[in-house]
């Protein structure tokens, strides 16, 4: 097995975006992070998360293009809008060490939405542990807004 690279992926209308994979087996990889995909009316709307194994084939443009999914990840997904300014918060690294401890993995995107993946035989509350986050978070920030 390769380590991580970062490779240009079409998902959709020869659109391609860049994407974190490690490749498996020829034309095999595994995502590494989770793709953001706007699916055109033809397309089927499948979701695509870390930790998917998907198959490929190289184009003539040194893209791969997308064909399928050959094995769904190992995780449980979740998403969330976050508030403004809890990913620079000490909580938000509180809240992703708590995710790798139980074995899974967190990715912030466009500074608010929070994808975190935990394996299925996970115990651990992701929910719980964020709105404790969350909360604790907030209201350091509105403590400090009123020192001020």
């Amino acid at each position: 097995m390769s380590d991580p690279e970062i490779l240009h992926i079409s998902f959709v209308d020869a659109e391609s975006q860049t994407v974190a994979v490690t490749l498996l087996r020829p034309n095999v990889y595994r995502l590494e992070w989770t793709p953001l995909i706007i699916w055109g009316d033809e397309e089927p709307g499948l979701e695509l998360y870390l930790g998917d194994i998907i198959e490929t084939q190289m184009q003539a443009d040194g893209t791969l293009r997308f064909l399928r999914v050959l094995e769904r990840s190992q995780f449980r997904h979740y998403d969330w809008l976050v508030p403004k300014g809890f990913f620079d918060s000490v909580q938000c690294t509180e809240f992703g060490d708590a995710v790798e401890v139980a074995g899974g993995r967190w990715e912030g995107l466009m500074g608010g939405w929070l994808l975190v993946h935990v394996p299925f035989a996970s115990r651990f509350d992701v929910e719980t542990e964020l709105d404790r986050c969350i909360a604790t978070a907030m209201n350091l920030a509105a403590l400090n807004e009123a020192i001020m």
